[in-house]
C-alpha cells in the first residue's frame, strides 16, 4: 500500500512538472530547471566526475618510482635527464605492466650561491631518508662523494648481473672503477683512514647515454649506499650499456629469483 502510494505520488508530480515545462518557452525553462533543481545538477556532476576519476586511475595507475638517480655530471638540460630516465623506464618495463619510473633530477652546480644551496639542501635532505639510491657523476664528485661515505661498493650489482647476463657483466667489470680516499670523519674533522674499494662504474661509450648525446668522457656512475635498491640497480646498470637489442632479448624477472 505504501509503496503504491509512493508511486502514484511520483507520477503526479512528474505529469505536473512536464505539464508546466509545456507551457514555457525555451528561456522560461531553462530558469525553471536551473532554480529548482541546481542542486540535482551539481549531485549529478560530482557523481559522475567521482566515476570518472575511478574509471580513469584504472585504466591508467600511477607511475611507481622504481629508481631516484641524482645527476651530478656536466651541465645537463633536465629535459633530457628527463628522456633518460622514460628510455631506462621503457626498456626496464617494457609491456607497461607495472609502471615503473625511473627519476634522474639535476643537482649540477649552476654557480649561483642562492640556487647551489637549495641545490645542495634538497640533495642532502633526500640523502638523509634514503630517497636517493644512485648517482650520476664526475671524478671530482666521485671522490669527494667517496670521502663523505656516501657511496656503496659495487660488487652487490655486479654480482646479479653476472648471474643473469655474463655477457654484459664482462663489458661492465672492465669499466669498475677502483678509489683509494682518505675517509673524512665528520664527527672530528680530519682525515680518517686510507680505504680502496670499487666504488664506481665508468660510463665511457656506453650505448644508451651514447645515443642520447650525452658527454660521457667524465662520468660515473655510483651506489648510494643506504639505497636498499641493489637489484634495481643492477637492471639500469645493465640497461646502460648491453645494446638495446641484447637488453630485450633477456627478460627483467629473470631477476627476481635473487
Amino acid at each position: 500500500m505504501y509503496r503504491e502510494t509512493v508511486s502514484n505520488t511520483l507520477k503526479g508530480t512528474i505529469t505536473d512538472e512536464r505539464a508546466k515545462l509545456r507551457e514555457m518557452d525555451f528561456t522560461e525553462k531553462r530558469q525553471y530547471i536551473w532554480e529548482y533543481y541546481k542542486l540535482h545538477i551539481f549531485v549529478l556532476c560530482a557523481v559522475l566526475g567521482l566515476i570518472v576519476y575511478i574509471i580513469h586511475s584504472r585504466l591508467n595507475p600511477p607511475m611507481q618510482e622504481y629508481l631516484y638517480i641524482a645527476w651530478m655530471g656536466l651541465p645537463a638540460h633536465q629535459e633530457h635527464l628527463h628522456e633518460m630516465g622514460r628510455s631506462l623506464s621503457t626498456i626496464i618495463d617494457e609491456h607497461q605492466q607495472e609502471r615503473y619510473a625511473v627519476v634522474i633530477r639535476s643537482y649540477t652546480l649552476t654557480g649561483d650561491p642562492q640556487m647551489d644551496n637549495a641545490l645542495l639542501s634538497r640533495f642532502h635532505a633526500l640523502l638523509s631518508v634514503g630517497g636517493v639510491d644512485a648517482l650520476f657523476l664526475t671524478e671530482t664528485e666521485m671522490i669527494d662523494s667517496a670521502r663523505q661515505g656516501i657511496l656503496a661498493p659495487v660488487h652487490d650489482m655486479m654480482q646479479l648481473i653476472e648471474n643473469i647476463d655474463p655477457q654484459t657483466y664482462e663489458l661492465i667489470s672492465n669499466s669498475i672503477q677502483t678509489i683509494t680516499y682518505e675517509e673524512f670523519v665528520l664527527s672530528q674533522g680530519q682525515e680518517g683512514a686510507t680505504i680502496t674499494d670499487d666504488l664506481a662504474i665508468r660510463l665511457d661509450d656506453t650505448p644508451l647515454l651514447t645515443e642520447m648525446g650525452f658527454f660521457t668522457d667524465d662520468l660515473y656512475f655510483a651506489k648510494v649506499i643506504n639505497s636498499e635498491k641493489t637489484y634495481e640497480l643492477a637492471k639500469a646498470l645493465r640497461m646502460l650499456f648491453c645494446e638495446r637489442e641484447h637488453c630485450e632479448m633477456c627478460y627483467i624477472g629473470d631477476y627476481d629469483e635473487y
